[in-house]
């Protein structure tokens, strides 16, 4: 079976570009969260960088970084 990966960025907070590799270099944060409520509540992976005063976040179904590393996603 084949498994299709997805990646959002974060609606609440919408860059108007991508961040450079220096920025994913600047500050990250690579963790796995839940979202939802009851039936609907899900584990998906929350990748955030920040570079200068702006903080970009990623959210992503692909839970394991070696499968989608925090660089790649920021990148997309």
């Amino acid at each position: 079976m084949r498994h299709t990966r997805a990646i959002q960025r974060d609606r609440q907070h919408r860059p108007t570009s991508a961040p450079t590799a220096e920025a994913v270099a600047e500050r990250l944060q690579d963790r796995v969260v839940w979202v939802g409520q009851g039936a609907t509540r899900q584990r998906v992976r929350l990748i955030e960088i920040q570079s200068g005063g702006t903080v970009y976040r990623y959210l992503t179904n692909a839970l394991n970084p070696v499968d989608l590393p925090s660089a790649y996603a920021a990148a997309l």
